[in-house]
Formats: C-alpha cells, structure tokens, sequence
C-alpha cells in the first residue's frame, strides 16, 4: 500500500517547463546592479540595450524584475523595424510571468505574443508562443488544450525543420502524457527528444531529457534505471551549473528513495533541493520541495513538521492555481489527518482533491484519491463508502496499468468480509444473550407491527416521492449540462469566427495601404496567403481589353521567370476555372485537377493539386481572376469559410477597383502633359487653323454650287431620251436591212421613222444646248474658287514656336521609338552623346529630322548587308560656342558622289519607292530654325555620315541656315 500511495510522485515531472527557458548567458555575466545604475542616466538606444540586458540577466534568478525591465523595454520598441525585437521581449515577459507563477497573465500576454508574430509572418515565433501556452495549461492541469498546442507547435516546427525546437516539443509532450498515466508514450517521446540533444549537442537540454526518462523509469518501479539516468542527468547539470535544474534532480532522487524506504535519505535531498529553489527564487521548485519533503516526515511519524511543510506547498501552489500540485498535497494532508484520528478533516481534504482531480481529468490521481477515501470511510467505519471506493479505485487502475492495484483490491475486498464477517459474529452473540429478554419483548414487538408496517408504508410513499423529484432534478440537470455543452460549442465556433474577422481585418488593412496597381496585387497575394496558408502558389489575371485576354498581372510561389508572359483567352479561363460547379458567388475550389486542360501558355508551370478561384468583377464585368493553387495536397482549400472567401472577394475587387482608378487618373495626367506638348509643338499651327476655318467655310459654299451644276449635267447625260430612240431605231435598222425598201414602203414603224429622227435630232440639240451653258457656269464658279485660294496663299506666313531643348534626352527617346525595328533588323545602335547644352529651337521638327534621317538609315540595309556589319552611330558634341553638332552614321550601301548634290531637291529619291520629301524637309526645317545638314561618306567605313549643325542660341534672322553636299 505504501508504494502505491507515493507512486503518485507525477508532480516532478513538471519541475522542468515543457518549454526549456531563455538561451544560456556566456560565462561572465553582466553584474544587475552595474546594469541598473547605468540605466538611470541612459537614453536612446543605449537605454534599449541595457533594459534588453537586465531582461536576459535576471530571466531566471529574478523573474520580478525580468518582468519589470521587460515591460518597460516593450514599451519602448515601437516602429515596423523593430517588430522581430519587440516579438522577443513579449516572449520574455510571458516567461516572466510563467516563471512567477501568474499563469492567468501569462496565457493573455502569450495570446498577444501570437497575434502579433501571425501578423508578421513570423512561423517560427509563433510555434514558440504554442509551445509556451501548451505549458501554461499544463501548470493549470487543462490538459485537452495543452496536447492541442503541443502538437500544432510539434508540427510548425517540423515544417520549417528545426530539430532543436521539435525535440523540446517532444519533451513536453511525454511530461504530459506521463502526468497522465501514459508513462510507455511518454517514454517514447522522452527518447525521441533525448536522440535529438545528444546528436546536436545541447548538453542542457540532454539533462533535462535524463531527469525526464529516469521519472518514467522511476513510475515503471524500475529503480537502478531510474537512478542511472538521475545521476547521469545531476552530473550535466553540476558541470554545467544549473541549479533549478539541480534542484529537480535531488527532488527525483528524493522519489527514488521514498519508494525504497530511505526517507531519512530522501528529506536530505528534499532539502538540499528546497535550498536550491529558494536561492532560484522558484516559487513552484520550493513548493513540490515541501510537498515531498512532507511526505518523507508522514512516514517518519513527525506529523506537526509535515502539516507545516503541507501548508506552505499548499499556499505556493494555490498562487499559482497549480491544479495538480494541489491535488498532491491535499491527498497527503488528508492521509495525515487519517493517521492522527482527524477523521473528519481527512474526509474534507480527500474529498476537495477527487473533485479537483475529476475537474481536470487527472486519471492517476481520481484512482489514488479514491484509495485514501477508502482508508479513510474504512478507518470511520463506512465499510460500504470503503467498498465503493475501492471499486472506481480498481475501475480507474485498469485504465492505467499496475497491477497493484488489482491486488490491493483483493486484499481490501478480503479485509472487508473479514471484518464484516467479524461484525456479523458479534451480532450473534449479542442476539444469543439479549434472546431471552427479545421473548419477553415479543408480544409488545407483534402489537408494535402494525404500527411499524404503517411507518413502514409511509417510508414507500415519501421514498417514491423523493425518488421522483430525483429524477426530475437529474432530468434538469442532464438538460443544464446539454445547454451547456451548446453554450461551450457556440462560444467556441464565434471566438474562431472573431479570431478569422481579426485576420481578415488585417488582410484588409495591408491591402488597402497600397494605392498603385502592382504593390497592391503584390500585397493581395501575400496577404491572401496569410488568410490562406494552404495557398502555396498565387497568381492574379488581369483582362486586357484591347488585345481581349486575361493576362498574368502579379504571382508568387514559382520557380520560373514567367517568360513569355502568360496569357489566357476568355475560353481558356471559362474551361479551366470556371465550368467547375461555384462555391460561392464568383468562387471555384477545384479538386480534381488531372482533368483540367492546361492552355499553351501555362503548360510548364508546375501542375497544382488543388485550385481555389475567385473572379474580380468591376461595374458588372469580369476584370480579372485571383488564382490560388496548392502543389501537394487535393484538400488543402476545402475547410476555408465561404463567407471568409466571399468577403476576402469582395474587399480585393473593391482594392483593385480602387488602384484602377487611381491608375487611370495617373494615366490621364500623362496623357494631359503629353497632350500639353503636343499642342505647343502645334501651337505654330493655330493661327492658320483659324484662318482655315474660314477659307473652308467660303470653299465649301462654292464647292456646294459646283457640286449642284455637276449633279444636272449627270442627270442630263443620263436622262437624254433621244439617245435611248436612237438604240432603238438602230435596232429597228439591224432587223430589217436586208429589205430596207420594203421596210420603209409597207411597215408603218418604217413610214414614221423620218418623223422620228427630226424629234431626235432636236432634242439632242437642245440638250447639247443645255450642257454648255451648264459648263460654262461650272467654269466660272471654279474661277471663283481659284480667286479665293490665291487670296489664303499670299496670306501665308511661317509660324515658329521655340522652346528649350535636351538634344541628348530627345535622341534617346527617338532612339527608343525605333529599338523594335533595330531588333528586327538585327542592327547595333552605338551612342557618343557629349555633354551638350540645352538648344533653344523647335522640339516639333527637330524631332522629325531625327526620325527622317534614322528611317533612311535602317532602309540602307534592305540591301544584302552582312549582319556584322549592320552598325548605325549616333553622336552629339559642342563644335565651338555658338555650335552644336549632331552626327548620324550608317554601315549601308551609301550614296553615290553624283547623287550626293541632287538628295535635298524636292521629289529626289535614290530609292524606287520613295517620294523624295524626307531630306528636302529635313533641309528646310533647319534653314528654318538657323541650322544646316551635310552628307557625306562614312568615315568608319562603307555607308553614310549625315552631320547636322545647330545653333547654341537661335538668332532672330530667318534663313541663315544653308543646306550643303
């Protein structure tokens, strides 16, 4: 009996955190008081660093004021460039906390620990908060939310294959499954984690994994074992100087030497171990010292220091709300009272530890809390409570797995028909002697009968009365607990619903920072993904309305360059995304994807598992798609919300909607500034365009006349009768000219004929009549016409507009107006643009020089040009001060020395399709603005040097520019 009362040593396991604490200082350590002196006249990041300091010193010895200086440090980081510093700090507050016992303020500070490190993006911070709330439930005892933490920490971290911090997940998970009874999983996962330390090397945390295989070994009533892995585990922990560590290894050697009996042995440890968590300032180290310490003094008989001993460990543990500590030291406390005939307060005590052990589910303890029941209901005389007692003590040991307990129960089972088989004896006895005096009494007994079966039916009736209000009261509170249960699940459901609106808050909020169109799809596809971490690829179509195709806009998550583009056609996207049946209201989840089509475009892009797709619709029309893809898992986008999904739709198309307008009015200012100096290069123009209106105005009512006499004459030639006679009387002829005479003499259309031609004759007179004086009007109304044209031309005058002038910006953009057809030609383009000043001239037809003279360039080479030699140079340098020189050199087949005179006339062209205007232009345009043109040959070789002189600062006299072969 006395093994399996102190088997439930299970209270060391949680000595060590399933989160082993801060990294380890170097050996010299920075000394606090230094520190803190320091800090009251520093500012700045000078300050920064030694709070940062005081936090790390003082994060085990003193959590008080790692906590203090902690606070005030997250205080004073702020700024998005010191997010993953402030994350730290918050980390180590929360440890603070833990460390201190707060675990309430310690789980809410760890929440906004998490929130922020998801905002962020931070994985790795974040498995950090996991692992560190799976401990706080564990000190709580809410072992259902400590496993659900533990593995999702367990599994971020083998994502992201960071070994050190998967073999400390490990750990804490076998310490919970050992508080559980587990102890074969919890030594599986011990071993794990212990294979991992010895391969990286943590000498640390390979102490810790020891002490944690010697408890099971300990719990296995395997005891060399146990104290193998002890003294392996103090003698790391020694060298490297640890003592909280120390102080949980004398506690489980104290175990070790409890279960064998050597408690005088065990209470040195425990105290050596009490010493050590009290230096360590370890509130809860020092209150499991005194539990087992108290439990070393029971089984010496010395009950007044154990009771004191029991009270200061229950007064440790209720502030920390450490549940299964608790449970620990009220069980002892109950068994000392039973062992000093305090039958009453043991009862009080027992039963306060088997409802807390019920509470939180703590198998183990429910069967040991129902032991010490027993002993105790037994030592009040309740045999039957003892029995039943003994019975969910059996029920729950064969849940876990000792055989201890079976027997136990036997032999309490044999003690209790011993004693009632004793108790049944005596009875007899006493009914032997009192027989005689029952004789007498048997006559008052048989009248008493009546009396007794009345009472007795009385008892029936208010029995079935108060069984009947029980069942109504268990009813009750059956539907209590199912309302319960509801109101639990409800609760749960709207806090993930919160937790999913915060995010998508978030999301949001990054989205709509951004203003322009391509930051802003960047920053929907990397939010997206936060909402959405099964989105491993991200890509957004954007509809082009002008070529009519979808193309790709913005993507992350693949390899390659996306090079050629991809674009899709209206078809394409209606075949790929959208004949799957909708989730949602512009929504697709496509699971089957062997079966899609894979347009020409996207066929070498990695094939996606599963899809999710989402069109973008603006003013009722499909803008584009937002295409979410997932490269290994089928199922990876079916647990997402749909109304998650459509609001996450709703707030991009309201995000690109908005980007576009911004882009159009970006858009429409570049196209005002263009538009503004097209109309100063056409502002030269203007005068004569007034003028024009005029003159077509006058054009058009003369033209209007002309247009009027032409229309008679039409209808006149078209409408001339005797011609139509005529046909008919040649007809008329053709049938019967081989008897004319008989014709004209016998057939009555042959006696009318001469009538006939006179009227003809007549009427073609008149019409001939009609024509001319028709065209003789027309004449003198084109007259007219002429009369107003020589009027407009002796009114014409040149208009020049000058402005400044970058020769080199305007030779680059000319340049860049022809790079597709220097690509298609295969053509090398060098630049030796000088530092030249600004020309004071006209843009307009400086420009189209540039242009006629690069466009005779590139046709030089429609001849049979080797490619090597397809060069055109173009250069620009200050000749003297009032000069500018600007060269452009071809490698083609040149001009001749004869033609070299005759290339500026007007309709002069070396090439048989041309018109002759481009250089005849070219040399007025620069006799217009004081310059001149020259050609000659290539002096690099074969081909053709055109130089053009322009005037630094334009002079106010027309016409001094010359233009010279």
């Amino acid at each position: 009996m006395t093994i399996r009362l102190f088997l439930p040593l299970f209270c060391c396991s949680l000595l060590l955190p399933g989160v082993w604490g801060l990294a380890a200082f170097a050996d010299e350590v920075p000394d606090s008081e230094v520190l803190e002196t320091r800090l009251s006249g520093a500012t700045g990041e000078t300050r920064l660093e030694i709070l940062e300091t005081l936090v790390l010193v003082n994060a085990k010895n003193d959590p008080a004021k790692s906590l203090k200086y902690g606070l005030a440090l997250v205080e004073s980081l702020d700024g998005p460039d010191r997010v993953t510093k402030r994350l730290e700090i918050m980390n180590k507050v929360t440890w603070a906390h833990f460390r201190l016992g707060d675990y309430d303020e310690a789980l809410r500070y760890n929440e906004r620990v998490g929130a922020l490190a998801e905002r962020v993006g931070d994985r790795l911070a974040y498995g950090g908060v996991l692992k560190l709330r799976g401990s706080v439930h564990l000190r709580r005892g809410d072992f259902k939310k400590c496993r659900e933490a533990y593995l999702e920490a367990l599994a971020l971290f083998r994502e992201v294959k960071n070994d050190e911090q998967v073999a400390t997940v490990l750990n804490n998970l076998g310490i919970l499954f050992k508080v559980q009874g587990n102890y074969q999983q919890a030594l599986e996962y011990y071993l794990q984690a212990l294979a991992i330390h010895e391969k990286n090397g943590n000498r640390a945390h390979q102490a810790s994994c020891l002490n944690n295989v010697g408890q099971i070994f300990l719990f296995l009533e395997e005891n060399d074992k146990a104290q193998e892995y002890y003294e392996r585990a103090l003698e790391l922990k020694k060298e490297l100087g640890d003592k909280r560590a120390m102080a949980s290894t004398y506690n489980n050697l104290a175990s070790l030497h409890q279960r064998a009996g050597r408690h005088e042995l065990a209470h040195q440890y425990l105290s050596e171990a009490l010493a050590l968590g009290q230096a360590t300032g370890n509130l809860y180290s020092v209150g499991l010292s005194f539990g087992h310490r108290a439990h070393s003094l029971i089984e010496m008989k010395r009950y007044d220091e154990a009771l004191a001993d029991l009270g200061e460990a229950l007064k440790r543990f209720e502030r920390m709300n450490a549940r299964a500590q608790i449970i620990f030291i009220r069980r002892n406390t109950a068994r000392l009272y039973r062992e000093t005939d305090r039958l009453d307060e043991a009862l009080v005590e027992i039963r306060s530890a088997l409802a807390l052990a019920e509470e939180i589910d703590a198998k183990e303890e429910i069967g040991r809390a129902n032991e010490e029941m027993s002993l105790v209901l037994a030592a009040r005389g309740d045999y039957q409570g003892a029995l039943e007692a003994f019975r969910r003590f059996k029920k729950v040991a064969d849940e876990v797995f000792s055989e201890n307990s079976y027997n136990r129960i036997s032999f309490l089972r044999e003690q209790f028909e011993t004693l009632k088989k004793e108790k049944e004896i005596e009875g007899l006895r006493a009914v032997t002697q009192d027989q005689v005096s029952r004789l007498a009494q048997e006559k008052l007994t048989q009248r008493l009968v009546l009396a007794i079966l009345l009472v007795v039916f009385l008892c029936v009736i208010t029995l079935l009365m108060r069984l009947h209000s029980h069942r109504q009261l268990v009813m009750q509170m059956e539907l209590n607990r199912t309302l319960e249960q509801r109101v639990a699940a409800r609760t749960e459901a709207l806090e993930a619903r919160n937790e999913e609106l915060v995010t998508l808050d978030e999301v949001v909020r990054a989205i709509n920072r951004e203003a322009d169109l391509k930051p802003l799809l960047a920053a929907v596809l990397k939010e997206t993904k936060v909402l959405l971490p099964g989105a491993e690829t991200s890509s957004i179509l954007m509809y082009d309305a002008d070529e009519d195709l979808f193309e790709l806009a913005a993507f992350t998550g693949y390899d390659c360059d996306m090079d050629p583009p991809v674009r899709l056609t209206q078809r394409d996207v209606a075949e790929r995304y959208m004949s799957h049946p909708p989730r949602g209201d512009g929504i697709w989840i496509i699971e089957e994807t062997e079966r899609l089509t894979a347009p020409e475009s996207i066929k070498e892009l990695p094939k996606p598992r599963s899809l999710l797709a989402m069109s973008l619709e603006l003013a009722g029309e499909c803008s584009g798609f937002l295409i979410l893809g997932n490269l290994t898992r089928h199922d990876a986008f079916r647990v997402a919300d749909p109304g998650t999904l459509q609001r996450l739709r709703e707030h991009t198309v309201s995000a690109v909607a908005k980007a576009r307008v911004v882009h159009n009015l970006v858009h429409t200012q570049s196209l005002l500034t263009k538009t503004q100096h097209q109309l100063v290069q056409a502002a030269h123009r203007a005068g004569m365009s007034e003028i024009a209106v005029g003159v077509l105005h006058n054009l058009g009512n003369a033209l209007n006349s002309v247009n009027a006499t032409c229309a008679v004459l039409e209808q006149r030639i078209c409408d001339n009768r005797g011609l139509r006679i005529l046909d008919g009387v040649s007809e008329l002829l053709r049938d019967h000219e081989r008897d004319l005479a008989g014709f004209f003499s016998t057939d009555r259309r042959g006696k009318m004929l001469p009538e006939v031609l006179t009227e003809v004759s007549r009427r073609l007179r008149d019409t001939h009549d009609d024509i001319a004086n028709d065209l003789d009007l027309l004449k003198e109304e084109l007259e007219e016409v002429l009369k107003m044209v020589r009027a407009q031309h002796d009114l014409i005058e040149p208009q020049i507009l000058l402005e400044p002038v970058n020769v080199n910006r305007l030779v680059q953009e000319v340049l860049a107006a022809y790079a597709r057809d220097f690509r298609e030609e295969r053509v090398v383009v060098e630049r030796h643009l000088g530092e030249v000043p600004t020309v004071v001239t006209e843009r307009f037809k400086l420009s189209t020089v540039l242009h006629h003279l690069l466009r005779n360039a590139l046709e030089s080479f429609r001849h049979e040009i080797p490619e090597s030699r397809k060069t055109i140079t173009v250069a620009t340098l200050v000749e003297s001060e009032d000069r500018l020189l600007l060269e452009v050199a071809d490698s083609g087949v040149g001009i001749p020395d004869a033609q070299k005179s005759m290339v500026f006339r007007q309709g002069y062209s070396t090439k048989s399709h041309a018109a002759g205007l481009g250089l005849h232009f070219c040399a007025n345009a620069l006799k217009e603005v004081g310059g001149r043109i020259q050609v000659s040959d290539n002096r690099e070789g074969p081909g053709t040097l055109v130089r053009v002189w322009l005037p630094v600062r334009r002079s106010d006299r027309k016409g001094r520019g010359t233009a010279v072969a």
